[in-house]
C-alpha cells in the first residue's frame, strides 16, 4: 500500500512540475517567436518603402543637374 502512496506522490510531483515549468516555458516560446517573426515582418515592410523612397527620389533627381565644368 505504501508503495501506491509513493508512485502517487511521485506522479503528482512530476505533474506539478510538467504544468508549472514545462507549459510556461513552452507558451513563452511561441510567443516569442511569434513576436519575432511579426518583427522581421514589419522589417521587411520598412526595408521596401525605403526602397521605393529612394527609387522615387533618384527618379526626381534625374535631368534635374547640369554638369559643371570650371572654364579656365
Amino acid at each position: 500500500m505504501l508503495h501506491w502512496i509513493i508512485y502517487a506522490l511521485f506522479i503528482y510531483v512530476i505533474y506539478k512540475i510538467i504544468k508549472g515549468v514545462v507549459f510556461p516555458a513552452l507558451r513563452i516560446t511561441n510567443t516569442v517567436n511569434s513576436k519575432m517573426r511579426e518583427m522581421q515582418d514589419k522589417m521587411k515592410d520598412m526595408e521596401q518603402q525605403q526602397r521605393q523612397q529612394s527609387e522615387r527620389q533618384s527618379r526626381k533627381k534625374e535631368g534635374e543637374y547640369i554638369d559643371y565644368e570650371e572654364l579656365k
